[in-house]
């Protein structure tokens, strides 16, 4: 069925359509709750994964812990923030390059706590290494998952800026 419900016949009688209930939408205090945490505990004293990463993409160190990137002993870690700053996912990426979403997250955005000090029009580019290169150039940057994605989120955090915004 195309709400994913099912369809069933009983015997000789008409068939009966059964739809899956619609399940709950994590809320994002929840999602904070869980990632958060993580999130900090992989940020915290990770500075030589941190120098070789910042070498691998060909930028700063300092960008990268605006971002709060961390290391799980096996890839790189990039919380995924709400309009308020909550982690709500984390993406990983691991050493051969390729980025996968931690299970449960959702996809969120990347930005500084500070983002929005830097001077400039706002520059809307994608994922958490473009943000890492804006933030090496001085840039007002902010990361969102794909070139569609954080839209919800975007219209939040931007809501009230009468800064000119450049989407990248």
């Amino acid at each position: 069925m195309k709400n994913g419900g099912w369809l069933h016949k009983n015997g000789d009688s008409p068939m009966v359509v059964v739809e899956r209930p619609k399940e709950r939408r994590i809320t994002d205090t929840e999602l904070a709750n869980r990632f958060g945490p993580l999130a900090r505990a992989w940020y915290v004293n990770q500075t030589e994964a941190i120098k070789r990463l910042a070498g691998l993409l060909g930028v700063t160190t300092d960008s990268l812990d605006a971002l709060h990137v961390g290391w799980d002993a096996r890839c790189w870690t990039f919380p995924e923030l709400n309009h308020r700053g909550d982690v709500v996912g984390i993406n990983r990426r691991l050493q051969n390059g390729r980025k996968i979403c931690v299970v449960g997250s959702r996809r969120g955005l990347t930005y500084a706590d500070d983002w929005a000090d830097a001077l400039g029009p706002i520059l809307l580019v994608e994922g958490g290494s473009d943000v890492a290169a804006g933030l090496t150039l001085g840039l007002c940057v902010v990361g969102r998952p794909s070139n569609t994605g954080g839209v919800d989120y975007l219209t939040r955090l931007l809501g009230k800026q009468a800064r000119k915004i450049v989407i990248l």
